[in-house]
């Protein structure tokens, strides 16, 4: 397991759903709290753990391509479920 704690190059933004029960949302909020390198945490109500794949409301997802952009990313990985229900690994 990796100590995200010690994380200290590697931006991440969360976009968690409220209502996810594979992913509790105190699990996101205490990943967010331990993780050093959180741009943008964001807490979805209405959304569960499918919701990013599955949801009929995918608005999310132009917060997630702004923030690319922003970031000025040109390598990017996905990371859903351990502790987060969505989490972003911008390069």
């Amino acid at each position: 397991m990796i100590d995200v704690s010690t994380l200290r190059y590697v931006p991440i933004a969360m976009f968690n759903g409220i209502q996810d029960s594979t992913v509790p949302i105190e699990n996101t909020q205490w990943a967010n709290k331990t993780i050093n390198t959180t741009i943008l945490y964001r807490e979805i109500e209405g959304h569960d753990h499918m919701s990013f794949m599955y949801g009929k409301n995918m608005t999310w997802g132009d917060e997630m391509i702004a923030v690319i952009k922003k970031s000025g990313a040109t390598q990017l990985a996905v990371a859903a479920g351990m502790t987060t229900t969505a989490a972003l690994y911008l390069f």
